[in-house]
């Protein structure tokens, strides 16, 4: 009897020791073929579908629609994208490119490019997603529901997508998650309001659903207004869920560029506006704060009649209107 163990050809093999050439076993542990039956592969590992450049995307809906378990949707192409790919609640959804990395871009769409609804997951694992450039309008990824989730794998890269409204790239509901780890990349990404890369609306729950590792890259992304400094009162949550340290600005995530949530945009939108614009510290500069409002300006702006900021707030106090630079 011979004492080679045959490696197995399927997704997930067994014997995870076992590299590409054959391995020979000790005589003590003579296993044959026979003893060792192929697995049976678990339903989300059957569920793989081809993408090429001529697939409609009622094709994709409907084929995550009606699936089980996790679907994994495979680019063999770059693609087009002309209408909006939809996750729908309690579905499971993996996007990734074939051995060549892959683009999907933005066509003659406005709105979301991806919709993640209520308890629904989406992850993007070695594919660029461009949003085709200042021209369109709309998010990459909208999260439209409590316990909807996106996951940015390593190789995965959300660019060139411009938003009027909030989040450039990424739009959070209240309870939804978004994690950006290792190796992914948000760049170039814009909001004419708040959160150049990501929106989430303000609470301690939602920020503490937005996890960032390190080696994760945020860069070229703006939203309206300058930059913005971290709110004190979040420095534990911050600590505790972002860990990458390469920034579009401002040397820390919480920068209305990378990500908001309101308090930290630059007007309008939930992200400025009376009582929401002004952050504690100094902005990127030529921010003018009015009241509780903060709008883009510059040092010509500002009053002869302004007095000095107030030790606690940074902001002048006044018995008038008056401007006061950052």
């Amino acid at each position: 009897m011979s004492n080679t163990v045959r490696r197995y050809a399927t997704p997930r093999r067994l014997a995870q020791a076992y590299n590409a050439q054959t391995y020979t076993a000790p005589a003590s542990a003579i296993t044959t073929a026979a003893a060792a039956p192929e697995p049976t592969l678990a339903p989300e590992l059957r569920s793989t579908y081809p993408i090429i450049t001529t697939t409609p995307v009622s094709t994709i809906n409907n084929y995550i629609a009606s699936d089980t378990g996790l679907t994994t949707l495979n680019f063999n192409n770059n693609y087009t994208l002309n209408a909006k790919i939809i996750i729908p609640a309690n579905k499971t959804v993996l996007i990734k490119s074939t051995s060549t990395i892959r683009n999907i871009t933005r066509g003659g769409m406005a709105g979301p490019m991806f919709e993640v609804e209520g308890n629904g997951s989406l992850t993007f694992q070695d594919i660029v997603v461009n949003g085709g450039g200042s021209t369109q309008d709309g998010t990459i990824v909208a999260l439209t529901g409590a316990g909807a989730a996106l996951n940015l794998e390593s190789g995965a890269v959300l660019e060139d997508n411009h938003n009027t409204q909030n989040g450039g790239a990424i739009t959070m509901a209240h309870n939804s998650t978004v994690t950006v780890q290792n190796g992914a990349v948000l760049q170039n990404n814009t909001s004419d309001k708040s959160g150049g890369a990501i929106y989430v609306p303000y609470s301690q729950a939602n920020l503490a659903n937005i996890n960032v590792e390190l080696g994760a890259v945020f860069t070229g992304n703006k939203a309206q207004g300058s930059a913005k400094s971290r709110k004190a009162a979040d420095n534990a949550l911050y600590y505790a869920h972002i860990f990458g340290n390469a920034w579009s600005a401002g040397g820390q995530g919480y920068n209305n560029w990378d990500i908001a949530y309101p308090g930290t945009g630059g007007g309008g939108g939930g992200g400025g506006g009376s009582g929401g614009g002004y952050m504690p510290g100094r902005s990127g500069g030529g921010l003018i704060t009015w009241g509780t409002n903060t709008i883009a300006g510059t040092a010509a702006a500002t009053a002869a009649t302004t007095p000095a900021p107030t030790a606690a707030t940074g902001r002048s106090v006044c018995a008038t209107v008056c401007f006061h630079i950052q």
